[in-house]
């Protein structure tokens, strides 16, 4: 019990009055420590794909889909956001809301945080038909 060690033979219960345990810490664990972009999944997608990224404070999110010409395509996320885990979907469309071609893309995602810091990362994806 002391050890928190599960394996197919032991189980524990981690009792979050026993001082002998560390729940106060794995609530602290969500908030994450650094701005982070993940790779898109499924990537490659047909017709949708979710884009994961964390964010350690709250701030002005801005996601936005270029064509690998650099034009823009479509802005799917400008908000503000509280820290912690967040996702947003693209289905593959325009600022019409019409399909786009196959081929790869470039995803951005523009962070102002709380104290002013603009951070700014980017990834590719291929959507395919």
């Amino acid at each position: 019990m002391k050890f928190q060690i599960l394996t197919r033979y032991t189980a524990f219960y981690a009792d979050p009055n026993d001082p002998g345990t560390d729940v106060k810490n794995e609530e602290k664990a969500e908030i994450p420590q650094e701005f982070v972009l993940h790779q898109n999944y499924p990537n490659p997608f047909n017709p949708t794909t979710t884009i994961s990224y964390e964010l350690p404070t709250s701030g002005q999110v801005i996601i936005k889909i270029y064509d690998l010409t650099g034009r823009l395509v479509k802005v799917i996320a400008n908000a503000t956001q509280p820290a912690g885990a967040h996702s947003a979907q693209w289905d593959g469309t325009d600022f019409r809301g019409t399909p786009v071609a196959a081929g790869i893309y470039i995803y951005r995602i523009e962070f102002v945080g709380a104290n002013g810091k603009k951070m700014v990362q980017s990834k590719k994806m291929s959507l395919v038909k």
